[in-house]
């Protein structure tokens, strides 16, 4: 687990570099979150061969990361509006970023990404 560690923590850091922006990071938030996944996910890593798809396999838990800490209204600063000057922004850029990293690799097509973007929609809307 510790490639898919350092892979994780890489692209984090990657991503957030790229935003180019002074909001706050999220890279706390998204490694402490990480950590549970990781600690029951040991057994099942056992069988990850040399050829496994570290990357790959780091923008689905991100992705899944971001949307669900983004679908709490943990981050709101009222009903249905994500506080623009707290780690929800850089959350969101995150998971902008891995729906193109999905899309651009053939995982799902632009129709799926905008179906997972309008879900996404409806829980911020729905919380906070």
């Amino acid at each position: 687990m510790k490639k898919f560690l350092d892979t994780f923590e890489y692209t984090i850091d990657t991503l957030e570099n790229s935003f180019n922006d002074a909001l706050p990071s999220c890279k706390i938030l998204l490694l402490n979150s990480v950590q549970p996944i990781v600690d029951n996910s040991i057994e099942q890593s056992r069988n990850w061969d040399e050829n496994f798809n570290y990357t790959s396999m780091v923008y689905k838990t991100l992705y899944n990361l971001c949307f669900d800490l983004l679908s709490t209204g943990r981050f709101h600063i009222y009903k249905g509006i994500l506080n623009p000057l707290n780690e929800s922004q850089h959350l969101l850029k995150m998971l902008y970023s891995c729906l193109d990293y999905y899309v651009d690799n053939n995982y799902i097509d632009k129709s799926t990404k905008n179906e997972q973007l309008k879900i996404l929609e409806e829980n911020i809307a729905n919380v906070g």
